[in-house]
């Protein structure tokens, strides 16, 4: 990790609200001091630059966001959370991202968790197995998904 300093014309102003994915970072800036990350927009235009998570002062720009989950393995989303009773909406591939709202529930008897989510992919909605009763993990939270709290330029360097 090395210090480096925030230069470069700005690439667009990035949103509160709006979601980024890591593709570097965080490092320290040496002047001024603070939080970057090279991260990419999840919008439709995918811009690429840096941001500063925190500056000098402390004050966040944006922070982890623990909604969204990365599939490790291949897994089922279905339409309900009792597992002998659902249909399958279809399967989720390893690396598909998905969306939840509350933390995974253990299902009582079947020694599974599960989680009510929705694919980022096509906005598919149901319950995933994060768990199984083996021990075997389908889903994890993703770590490379900070959610913007205050509108940052996302800069070149």
């Amino acid at each position: 990790e090395s210090d480096f300093k925030t230069t470069g014309e700005a690439i667009r102003t990035v949103k509160a609200g709006e979601v980024i994915e890591l593709l570097e970072g965080p490092k320290k800036e040496t002047y001024p001091p603070g939080l970057r990350v090279k991260c990419k927009t999840t919008t439709a235009d995918a811009a690429t630059g840096w941001l500063t998570v925190q500056d000098k002062a402390g004050t966040k720009y944006a922070e982890a966001d623990n909604r969204y989950y990365n599939c490790v393995s291949s897994v089922a989303m279905t339409d309900s959370k009792d597992i002998k009773d659902c249909k399958v909406v279809r399967k989720l591939a390893v690396g598909e991202l998905f969306l939840v709202d509350e933390e995974p529930h253990q299902v009582e008897g079947a020694g599974i968790f599960r989680v009510k989510a929705k694919a980022i992919k096509d906005d598919a909605e149901g319950w995933v197995t994060t768990k199984g009763n083996a021990g075997t993990v389908y889903a994890e939270p993703s770590g490379k998904h900070y959610s913007v709290l205050v509108a940052a330029p996302l800069t070149q360097k």
